[in-house]
């Protein structure tokens, strides 16, 4: 019986806790960044309608979800949104007012899905460096409409494996600039008002 007991135990501390993730809806007026720094890896944040003023990072495996009319926006200095995790998620959001030499979202963490969302008034709209595997797809991206010096739509930096798709991009220098990258995809994106529609450097795209 002993035995038996020892082994029921033995097993019971090898099956890893159970932990099950949380929707998390937000609204207008809360701490967005100490509820992102609070999450759990696999949560889910859901945004309300209103604006949320950034800059905002993501450190953790999350989804960032936003509801119609949901927008981020920075302060005119650096990026808007920052993603350093591995495996997370951005749908749905209105982003705006990054730096002048920044992006409207910021990637340094691997297998990031960037999906359906507008991005303007930004530099860069999705700068990905040093990541494995992004995804960014069905956006819409924009410069700025004055006469500043624009960017790059999204601008990949030593980052293989990256799907970039069914995007639409306008008022930009370069709608997607691919620099030493690797094995990349780029397919089905619609490019106006740009230098050029896909630019590459020491980099595999097809």
């Amino acid at each position: 019986m002993k035995v038996l007991f020892s082994l029921l135990f033995f097993f019971l501390w090898l099956v890893p806790s159970i932990v099950y993730a949380e929707t998390i809806k937000v609204t207008e007026g809360e701490d967005l960044q100490a509820i992102i720094d609070a999450a759990e890896p696999g949560d889910e944040i859901q945004l309300a309608k209103g604006v949320y003023t950034g800059p905002f990072v993501i450190r953790e495996s999350i989804i960032l979800q936003g509801e119609k009319g949901a927008k981020i926006v920075g302060t005119g200095e650096g990026f808007v949104l920052k993603v350093t995790a591995d495996d997370v998620t951005v749908e749905g959001l209105m982003i705006e007012k990054s730096g002048s030499q920044n992006a409207g979202i910021s990637v340094a963490g691997n297998r990031v899905h960037i999906k359906g969302n507008t991005i303007g008034d930004v530099f860069n709209g999705v700068e990905v460096k040093e990541a494995y595997a992004p995804i960014i797809e069905k956006n819409s991206i924009s410069s700025y409409t004055d006469d500043r010096h624009k960017g790059f739509g999204i601008y990949l930096i030593d980052s293989p494996h990256a799907q970039v798709r069914g995007n639409y991009l306008s008022q930009l220098q370069d709608g997607v600039y691919v620099s030493f990258s690797n094995l990349c995809q780029v397919t089905g994106n619609f490019i106006r008002k740009a230098r050029y529609g896909v630019h590459t450097m020491d980099s595999t795209v097809w």
